[in-house]
This record gives C-alpha cells, sequence and structure tokens, in this order.
C-alpha cells in the first residue's frame, strides 16, 4: 500500500508539472457603450502576449451586434511593422453579450514568440463588414492598434504573411478599451511528456508487484 501511495504521488507530481498554465490578455469582456462601423478593418492590441511560447487556446468578446462575422488573427511585431502570423476560425455572433470561441487555427501557427500579439478583422479572410465588438473611449487599459488610413475603408482581405500598415491618426492607436480578451495555455515540452510517461511506468510496476 506505501509503495502503491508513493507510485501515485510521483505520477500526481509528473502530472501537475506537465498541466497548462494559462495566460490572459486584453480587457474585460463587459458590455460597453459603442461598437465600430469601420468596415473590414483589423485591429491588434496593444499589449504582446506576457508568455513566449504557449499557443492561443480560446477568445473571448462582447457582442454589441449578431449576424456580423469576425475573425481572429495573431501578428508578429518585427519592429518596424506587424506582420499576420495566425488566422483563427470566422465566428458570426447569433446572441448578444459575452461570447467565447476557440481559436480554430485555419493557417499559420497559434504558439506566441516575444513579440506576438492578438487581433481580428471584422469579417471573414474574403469580406469586409462592420464590427460587433462593444468598447468605450479610455485613458488606461489595454488599447488597439488599427489599420488603414483611419477614414472607415477596409483593409485587404488577411493572409498570412501580410504585413499591416499602422494607421495615420494617433500614431496608429485608438485609445479605446475593447472588451475582449484572449487566451493561451502552456505547450509541454517532449521531456515533461517523457516524465509524465515514465511515471505511468512506475506505477504500472507497482501496480504488477503486487
Amino acid at each position: 500500500m506505501l509503495r502503491l501511495a508513493l507510485g501515485r504521488c510521483i505520477f500526481l507530481v509528473l502530472v501537475l508539472a506537465v498541466a497548462s498554465q494559462a495566460s490572459m490578455i486584453g480587457n474585460p469582456v463587459i458590455q460597453r457603450d459603442l461598437f465600430d462601423t469601420c468596415n473590414g478593418c483589423s485591429f491588434a492590441l496593444s499589449t504582446p502576449f506576457p508568455v513566449a511560447g504557449e499557443a492561443v487556446v480560446t477568445w473571448s468578446f462582447w457582442a454589441d451586434a449578431t449576424g456580423l462575422a469576425i475573425t481572429p488573427l495573431l501578428y508578429d511585431w518585427n519592429g518596424g511593422n506587424f506582420v499576420i502570423t495566425a488566422i483563427g476560425t470566422t465566428q458570426v455572433p447569433t446572441a448578444l453579450g459575452a461570447q467565447t470561441y476557440d481559436f480554430g487555427l485555419v493557417s499559420g501557427s497559434a504558439v506566441v514568440g516575444a513579440n506576438t500579439y492578438f487581433g481580428y478583422r471584422d469579417g471573414t479572410v474574403d469580406a469586409g463588414n462592420t464590427g460587433t465588438i462593444a468598447f468605450n473611449d479610455s485613458t488606461s487599459g489595454t488599447f488597439m492598434h488599427y489599420f488603414g488610413d483611419g477614414a472607415g475603408g477596409p483593409n485587404p482581405n488577411p493572409f498570412v504573411g501580410e504585413v499591416m500598415t499602422l494607421g495615420s491618426v494617433q500614431g496608429g492607436e485608438l485609445q479605446r478599451n475593447y472588451s475582449i480578451e484572449a487566451e493561451t495555455s502552456s505547450v509541454p515540452e517532449p521531456s515533461a511528456w517523457l516524465l509524465s510517461i515514465a511515471g505511468l511506468g512506475v506505477l504500472a510496476g507497482i501496480r504488477f508487484k503486487r
């Protein structure tokens, strides 16, 4: 019994070592006063993901309109430009209020680097529409980068590798808090999985001896 209990403890420690650790960026997903009228525009949160090597798993937002498509994007900042590195699955909210979806990688890589930012396109990868995410003007919190001339016209249809041009107004940053968050989960190293498998082997060996 003692050996079995010890084996279970060892296995539990190894499982905890492999278990996912989540990171979150963005603003609280709450009801706000406004939503974008820009058609087909693309945006990126002003703060990058805090931990490199994790993968984007879910994203959430407050929908102020229904029936409008929205597509999650990842960007890398290369010191001079934002470059699209991943495109997730387009969603079309059918209800107002808080929404949570899997990122649903379509192309690129959902694993973030040291300068990876989360954003989205109002519309699909093939066509734009006006916005659905609620926002309000603010002087604090996580702001939003925007791309284009700021005149409300659509951005080009997004694709992985596309270089985005920051908007010409306010240095390309909107002092707004959008109700949107993105969550990452750690990607276990191969050595961690090997440790977990070894723990299973230890536990199986103890059971066999009994």
